[in-house]
């Protein structure tokens, strides 16, 4: 055991000198009024600390190609990239609670056949022109200092340095939202018992809604045939009353066995709001993941109450693709 901790200690330092020689950044204090400015470069980031950038972006109707980030980190899977608009800023700056539109996941791709993603990517296409923010941190369970670098393209923007910023300025904090009842012709279905409540006691997926009380991870499992001639990718689209009460990542058989044995919750994809809101409420309609599975075997769903309402949520989620069973 002290010989493993050892090593692990002697490869952090190893990462951390032969990336400080290829020259890293350290990056400045930063926040949504003061971001840093990009470099491309490789840049140093501790557990617990957010390193804010950001991004101008004209919207015109004309142009339909997405924005695409590509994440790096060293070590693997160390760090997290968030996209959030200047709403989901001042909800942060309110009350500490984090949104975001998008999240860098894995792409399956491991050109060297290490066993790891060569980068972890998000694509979307904005429908609204304003200050954009891209958020780094460490992701859960990492304890040392990690490294990342990243690639914002797309059509019609640019990166912002402090001074190009706009001020985001502290709004009053909202009243606790509630949940209601989600209209429907029978009353949504309540776990009992140990229902859902981890990958031993994994649901099979169900096409209705069901009621999620705060601090509750509902467990859903499916199982996934590998065909190299499937051209259609899986896809979850996620509906929750209040709008954005629940989230919904994936998993596989790896990062739920992690969870059980040390309640760390990791994931290869989580759903995120499209830009539909037909009822011009403000709320996006539905959220949604899509990508392909490129490995047979079992594979789970996880839904999680979201932390800034109270009370119980409602969903349901729909599930489409190739080789999937139930």
């Amino acid at each position: 055991m002290l010989r493993r901790t050892i090593n692990a200690m002697m490869a952090v330092v190893l990462l951390a000198s032969a990336l400080l020689a290829a020259g890293v950044v350290l990056a400045q204090e930063s926040g949504p009024n003061a971001p840093l400015a990009p470099t491309g470069e490789w840049t140093r980031i501790t557990p617990g600390e957010l390193q804010w950038y950001a991004f101008q972006f004209d919207y015109d109707k004309d142009v339909d190609e997405p924005v695409v980030i590509r994440l790096y980190a060293e070590p693997y899977e160390s760090t997290v990239l968030t996209v959030r608009n200047q709403d989901q800023i001042k909800l942060w700056m309110d009350e500490g609670e984090t949104e975001h539109l998008g999240c860098c996941t894995n792409v399956d791709r491991d050109r060297n056949h290490d066993g790891k993603m060569d980068y972890m990517q998000w694509a979307g296409a904005l429908r609204e022109s304003g200050t954009y923010y891209i958020v780094a941190e460490t992701a859960k369970g990492v304890t040392e200092p990690a490294y990342y670098r990243f690639v914002v393209e797309g059509k019609n923007l640019s990166m912002l340095e402090a001074a190009q910023a706009p001020a985001v300025e502290a709004a009053a904090a909202p009243e606790p939202v509630m949940a209601s009842v989600p209209a429907a012709e029978e009353a949504p279905l309540a776990f009992e018992g140990m229902q859902g409540s981890s990958p031993f006691f994994a649901m099979q997926p169900v096409d209705t809604w069901v009621e999620l009380k705060e601090g509750q991870l509902h467990w859903y499992a499916f199982d996934f045939d590998y065909d190299e001639d499937w051209t259609i990718p899986a896809q979850v689209k996620l509906f929750a009353e209040p709008g954005g009460g629940a989230t919904l990542t994936l998993m596989n058989a790896e990062q739920a066995r992690t969870w059980e044995l040390d309640g760390e919750l990791t994931h290869f994809g989580c759903c995120t709001n499209v830009d539909k809101d037909k009822n011009d409420d403000g709320v996006m309609d539905y959220a949604v993941w899509e990508g392909q599975l490129r490995s047979s075997g079992r594979y789970y769903i996880v839904v999680e109450h979201a932390k800034n309402i109270e009370g119980p949520v409602f969903y349901r989620f729909d599930m489409t693709g190739e080789g999937l069973r139930f």
